[in-house]
């Protein structure tokens, strides 16, 4: 889907317009855990609106949310931001989610979204780095899992029933 830059925040913008293309490497001296390594971002004129399925089931299997599954999946419009990194598909790990007016991530295997709390551009080296590995290290960005069902921002968003 294409995707009007000129919704996104005027921080998100500037940081796109000088950082896009240049690859940003994370020094592991400083986040020694770390899996994503080096990162480049979308330019403006290169990103697009996609969808991030939540899905109740990890609510109820791995966080004890629901007594039994509602198997619902709730599509999540975002605007991922990183264009390439070393080893991984980079979709998800940084996300703009211009409904709920947030960053976060988004995980495939698990299919969930964590909006992060304190997230602000511009940003420093290593906490760009422990945001970016948020999926793997989730405690070491302050995030929040996105619950659909419990959030008014997300109303209005697609819900399915898994096939």
């Amino acid at each position: 889907m294409n995707f009007d830059s000129s919704s996104l925040p005027s921080e998100l913008i500037d940081f796109l317009s000088s950082n896009a293309g240049a690859p940003i490497h994370f020094d592991r001296e400083l986040q020694p855990n770390i899996e994503v390594e080096t990162v480049e971002f979308f330019s403006l004129d290169e990103l697009f609106l996609s969808t991030f399925t939540v899905d109740s089931y990890q609510f109820f299997l791995n966080y004890g949310e629901f007594d039994e599954d509602p198997e619902l999946q709730y599509e999540i419009p975002g605007v991922s931001l990183i264009k390439n990194c070393n080893d991984y598909s980079p979709e998800g790990f940084l996300v703009f989610f211009p409904a709920l007016s947030a960053y976060g991530s988004w995980d495939p295997d698990h299919q969930i979204v964590r909006t992060f709390v304190h997230f602000r551009l511009p940003i420093q080296e290593p906490a760009l780095a422990a945001y970016v590995n948020a999926l793997w290290y989730p405690s070491h960005a302050t995030s929040e899992l996105l619950r659909p069902w419990d959030d008014p921002r997300c109303e209005t968003f697609s819900v399915a029933q898994p096939n």
